[in-house]
């Protein structure tokens, strides 16, 4: 009993350790290129501007996200048998006759 509970701890702790790991890879590395710097005020504007863009881009309904984004077509099937586009050999209309 005490072997699961102290497991059940470490996994927890674990789990932890790996969210915060995740959430440190997550956070932006990008550096503010300014050639004088900004003032207090403009950082804090600066900042405010990201952060509602961050949150629009968070409140995007999924299922239009989903929409925006471009899935790849698949290729129609090609038969192993006649090699031509459209079936498969299962279906071939070659391979019935034969």
């Amino acid at each position: 009993m005490n072997n699961t509970i102290l497991l059940a701890k470490e996994n927890q702790d674990l789990r932890a350790t790996h969210e915060k790991q995740l959430q440190n890879k997550k956070r932006s590395r990008r550096q503010i290129e300014t050639a004088e710097g900004f003032s207090i005020q403009e950082g804090q504007e600066f900042i405010q501007q990201r952060n509602q863009a961050d949150e629009a881009i968070l409140t995007i309904p999924t299922e239009q996200a989903a929409d925006t984004e471009q899935h790849p077509q698949q290729a129609p099937p090609r038969c192993s048998d006649c090699h031509i586009l459209g079936h498969r050999r299962t279906q071939c209309p070659q391979h019935k006759n034969s």
